[in-house]
C-alpha cells in the first residue's frame, strides 16, 4: 500500500478537483499507516498545493475543495506533528477568507443565518447559500482547529 505514495504527487496535480480531493485524503491515510521521510515530504507537498489552490480556486470550487480536504489535516499532524505550523498556517488563512466572505456576502452575520424573508424577496438566494457554505467551512475550519490542538495535548506534546 506504501507504494501509493509515489502517485500522491501525480494525483494532486491532476486538473480535476475529485481527483486532488481524493490524493489529499489518500495522502492523510497512508501518512497514518507509513511514518516514512518519504510520507512527510508528500505531506508537506499536499499542504503546499493546498495553500497554492487557496489563492487560485473560484468561490464554488474552493468551498467544495475544503470542506472535503481539511479534514485531513489532523491525521497528518497526528502522523508528523513538526508539519503542524504549516497546518496552521494554513487553518488561519482559510479562516480569515471564509470569515471575510461571510461578511461580504452577508453583510453581517445576521444576514447570512437569519434574513431568510429578505434574502428570498430581494433574489439575493445565491448570495445565502454561498454565505451558508462559508459558514459551514469556517466552522470545519475551527473543528479541525481544535481537533489538532486536542490531539497535541492528548499526546502530551505541545509543539
Amino acid at each position: 500500500m506504501h507504494i501509493c505514495l509515489d502517485f500522491i504527487p501525480e494525483l494532486i496535480g491532476q486538473p480535476q478537483r475529485c481527483k486532488q480531493i481524493f490524493g489529499i485524503q489518500l495522502l492523510a491515510h497512508l501518512c497514518t499507516q507509513y511514518h516514512l521521510p518519504k510520507s512527510m515530504n508528500i505531506a508537506k507537498l499536499g499542504i503546499d498545493v493546498m495553500f497554492t489552490l487557496l489563492t487560485v480556486l473560484e468561490k464554488g470550487e474552493w468551498v467544495t475543495f475544503f470542506r472535503q480536504t481539511v479534514p485531513s489535516l489532523v491525521a497528518i499532524c497526528e502522523a508528523f506533528p513538526p508539519l503542524c505550523d504549516d497546518v496552521t498556517s494554513l487553518l488561519s488563512q482559510l479562516g480569515r477568507v471564509c470569515y471575510s466572505q461571510m461578511t461580504v456576502a452577508g453583510n453581517s452575520s445576521k444576514m447570512c443565518l437569519h434574513n431568510d424573508k429578505v434574502t428570498e424577496s430581494h433574489g439575493l438566494l445565491s448570495e445565502k447559500l454561498l454565505c451558508d457554505d462559508y459558514d459551514v467551512l469556517y466552522h470545519t475550519v475551527e473543528t479541525t482547529f481544535r481537533q489538532i490542538c486536542e490531539r497535541a495535548l492528548v499526546m502530551d506534546k505541545l509543539y
